[in-house]
This record gives C-alpha cells, sequence and structure tokens, in this order.
C-alpha cells in the first residue's frame, strides 16, 4: 500500500511557521519512472505597463520558467489586459533569455531564479493572452482576465490545479509547488478537502514586512485553524475542479448536456476540466482547439453563462479574490497556509507615503469591502446550508466591514472638537463600578494584541508601524473609498 507524503512539519502556523520544503517526493518521483506530479498552469495578470513596467512582468515570468518542477508538467499563461505591444516584445525576449537563464539557475542551484539552453532542455510553456474587449461590455477588470486564462488553459493544458501570481510577484522559491503538491496531492485528505494552498508573501524594500503583511499573517493563522485562509489575489494554488462552482458536486452523476452548456458553454470541455487528473484524453484535433481557443476569448461567449456568477473567479466587487475564496468556503472545501523557510513569493513594496497611500490595499480593499458587505455576497447573510463553518463566517465578516472600522476613528477625531467648540462635555460621568469595566476591557483588549505579537512574530516596531498606517488610511484612503462604495451601491456610480 502507498504510504502518505512525509511531511517535515504541520501546515501553517506553527511557532517557527516551517512547512514542507517539497525536496522529497518518493511517492511520486521514482528512479527510472517519469514523474507523477499533478500538472500545473500558472496565471500571471498585468494590465498597464506604465504602471506595471514589462521589466517587472518579465522579472516574474523568468522565475515561473525555473521553477523546480518537471517542464513538461508547468504552463505559464499571461493575460495582457492592456494588448501592449510593450509588454508583448519583452515576454518575446523574455523567452529568448529564458533559454540561456534557466539552464544556468538549475545547474548552480541559483536562488531567486527571477532575473539558453544551450544543450537543448526543454523549458515550460509560455502563452500570451489578450483577450477582446468591446465598447458596451463589462469586461469585469482582472476578474475577467482570469476568467479567460482558465478557459484559455482549460483547452490547451487543462492542468488539476492552478497558481496565480501578480505580475510583481516572483517566485522566490524554486521549490514552493513542490511543497504546495505535498498537501494537494496527499492521498487521504487532499483530495477530499484541500481546495488553496496560500503562502506567506514577502517585500523588497524599505519594510521587509509591511503594514498589510503582518496584519494578514496574523489573520491567516488564526484563520488556518478553522476553515482555512482566504484568497488574497496572489501566491495561491487552487484546484481547477473547485473553480467551476457546483460541477464538482455532480462529478459521479450524470449531468444534463443543456446545464454543462448554461455552466461552461461546450460540454466536451466541462468534461476535460471533471476528469481527476486533467488532461483532454484521446481524440482531440488541433482544429477543434484552436476553435474552442478562439471561442474562450469572445466577449459573446460569456453572455447567459455562469462564468463570474458560480463559476471561476466572481464578479460584483472590485475584491474578486475575497468572492472567490469565500464561494470556495461555501461549498465545503478547505485551504491551506505555509510559511516555508524560504518565501516563496515576493512581490514590490511602496517605499513612500504617496505609495503607500495610493497602494491598492489602501484604497481598493475598502472599496471592495463595502460592495461585499452591501451585496448578497455578505457573510452575515450568503452561504447558509453549505459547507461554512460559523466561525469561518464570524472572521469573514471582519473582511467585509473592513472600511467600516473608520468610524471609530472619525469619532475619536471629530467628539474632542465638538466639545471645545461648544463648549459642552457630551460624555457623562461615569460612576467607579463603570471606570473598572472599561479598565478591565481596555487591559484585556491589549494584553490580547500582545499575545498575538508574540505568537505572529510581530515586533513593537511593526506594530507601531501599522497603528499609524491604520490612522492614517483611516482619515484619508479608507474614507474616500467608503465614499465611493456607498454611491456606487446606491447611486449606481
Amino acid at each position: 500500500m502507498c504510504k502518505r507524503l512525509q511531511l517535515e512539519s504541520g501546515y501553517g502556523g506553527g511557532p517557527s511557521g516551517e512547512g514542507p520544503d517539497g525536496s522529497d517526493l518518493p511517492m511520486y518521483e521514482k528512479d527510472g519512472k517519469p514523474s507523477e506530479l499533478a500538472d500545473i498552469d500558472i496565471f500571471v495578470s498585468t494590465v498597464d505597463p506604465l504602471k506595471e513596467p514589462p521589466l517587472i512582468t518579465a522579472n516574474t515570468v523568468l522565475s515561473i520558467l525555473a521553477v523546480d518542477y518537471p517542464v513538461n508538467k508547468v504552463s505559464c499563461y499571461v493575460s495582457d489586459d492592456g494588448a501592449a505591444m510593450l509588454t508583448f516584445e519583452a515576454l518575446s525576449e523574455t523567452s529568448v533569455f529564458a533559454k540561456k537563464w534557466v539552464p544556468f539557475c538549475k545547474k548552480f542551484n541559483i536562488e531567486p531564479r527571477a532575473p539558453m539552453d544551450d544543450e537543448g532542455c526543454v523549458l515550460p510553456r509560455l502563452i500570451y493572452v489578450s483577450r477582446e474587449k468591446r465598447p458596451g461590455f463589462n469586461h469585469h477588470k482582472k476578474a475577467g482576465a482570469m476568467n479567460a486564462l482558465v478557459r484559455v488553459s482549460a483547452v490547451i493544458s487543462n492542468a488539476p490545479y492552478i497558481l496565480n501570481v501578480d505580475c510583481d510577484h516572483y517566485i522566490n522559491n524554486s521549490k514552493a509547488l513542490r511543497e504546495a503538491m505535498c498537501f494537494m496531492m496527499d492521498p487521504i485528505s487532499g483530495k477530499k478537502k484541500f481546495v488553496m494552498y496560500s503562502f506567506l508573501r514577502d517585500s523588497d524594500g524599505i519594510d521587509h514586512m509591511t503594514d498589510i503583511q503582518n496584519r494578514m499573517s496574523i489573520n491567516m493563522k488564526g484563520l488556518d485553524g478553522i476553515q482555512g485562509p482566504i484568497y488574497v489575489g496572489t501566491g495561491c494554488v487552487f484546484r481547477r475542479q473547485a473553480l467551476y462552482g457546483d460541477l464538482r458536486l455532480r462529478r459521479y452523476q450524470v449531468v444534463p448536456r443543456q446545464n454543462l452548456r448554461r455552466n461552461l458553454d461546450n460540454p466536451r470541455i466541462c468534461c476535460f476540466t471533471l476528469q481527476e487528473n486533467g488532461g483532454h484524453g484521446q481524440g482531440v484535433s488541433f482544429a477543434f482547439v484552436w476553435v474552442k481557443l478562439c471561442m474562450s476569448l469572445a466577449v459573446a461567449m460569456k453572455i447567459k453563462l455562469e462564468w463570474g456568477k458560480e463559476v471561476g473567479w466572481i464578479y460584483g466587487s472590485v475584491t474578486e479574490d475575497i468572492l472567490t475564496g469565500f464561494k470556495m468556503h461555501c461549498h465545503g472545501w478547505r485551504s491551506v497556509y505555509c510559511i516555508p523557510r524560504r518565501p516563496a513569493f515576493k512581490g514590490s513594496a511602496p517605499i513612500n507615503l504617496s505609495d503607500r497611500g495610493s497602494h491598492p490595499s489602501f484604497t481598493l480593499g475598502p472599496f471592495g469591502s463595502v460592495e461585499i458587505f452591501l451585496s448578497k455576497h455578505c457573510p452575515i447573510w450568503y452561504g447558509y446550508g453549505g459547507g461554512l463553518k460559523w466561525l469561518e463566517r464570524f472572521s469573514l465578516h471582519k473582511f467585509s466591514r473592513l472600511s467600516l472600522d473608520i468610524h471609530s476613528i472619525d469619532r475619536t477625531a471629530l467628539l474632542p472638537a465638538i466639545c471645545l467648540l461648544t463648549g459642552k462635555f457630551i460624555i457623562p460621568e461615569i460612576s467607579s463600578y463603570a471606570s473598572i469595566v472599561f479598565m478591565a476591557l481596555f487591559i484585556s483588549i491589549a494584553a490580547t494584541g500582545v499575545l498575538e505579537m508574540q505568537w505572529g512574530h510581530v515586533g513593537i516596531d511593526d506594530w507601531w508601524r501599522n497603528e499609524q498606517f491604520w490612522v492614517i488610511g483611516g482619515v484619508s484612503s479608507h474614507f474616500f473609498a467608503l465614499l465611493q462604495g456607498l454611491l456606487k451601491v446606491f447611486v449606481v456610480l
């Protein structure tokens, strides 16, 4: 009988935070036999070459092509929503340079591998994708681009696992994919429970760990003990079947042809995606693949289908990652958080206050939380009767009311000013008993914060920086994001 994968330590949240190193997978890699590791499709998204320089995207693509994984089982899909010729030419030059860079990295064990092969070594597939756009159609930004990559990859490679990274997050640990497969391909629990494998992200810049990363790291460790962390938009490995919504629940049943067409447009492609190990089976011609590839990128293909509603990345919010992960948890799947010894991914961090204030985590996050809180996907009333645990629902509700936390800052700033202008003390005098209750509550909150800092390995300097930017964001970008979100929901901005 096959033995389970030998993992060096548990997943996520431990005192040292180590995960499996992925270097030894004897169950799927036996001497003298082809590797039995699963195929992986890697999605990279970019839009504007001015805001996201092609050099950064090329750096990310190089790190993917040089990953320590069987080359015939890795496919890299780059979505260029801006259809920029500069990005296309940069990727063309990147593919040429990779023929020299990748063998050099593997020969001398270079880490990280994000900067030809004279011996003819094979490289992973690199596919450039730019979807069709028409005036008058809502293209749903990144969520629409990700769904286009899901459809295209289902036609070309149809790997059972998908890794999504932003163009500015390169692979810092070449064994990251192997570490993910330690959990996703676990013969006992992996195939039944795990849908998403999330890595801790690190940053290159002035701050080794930004305020967002420190806070998210603690939250992720806590969620890992319930049903798993949320999807944070990058650095996550998915199970492809989970992206097809309720179809995974009917894998072993006869699914009506009209239901398949309603969800995925083509029953034959749907049958491929429901295969346990991916692939296309036998009898698929090049002409068929080419026709379906063109249809997958067509705008009209998405009309009256379930893409963005129950299938793929979910539409309805600029924080499509939160919605997508929430839907997966509602279907009963579990996610895993891992902190390997060497950070799996690294990205660029803001280096000054103006860049930090305009960073998506400061603007899109609060804006998207308003959209989710006032939509049908709010964790308060959505997903009952499914597989979402109560503690997970309560924890996810925190992310849907992110922008509402600014009211505490506004009250603290406005009440003293009102007292000075009116000459009245609007807070009544309190008794000694009430003072004791208040002090006990204050001390318990402070003690909880200290314990979280110790558990999450967050220093005093990092904590103080978190508090500073929480106040700065609450009276600036968070406040205006809240107003913009309310206008969009109630006035259809």
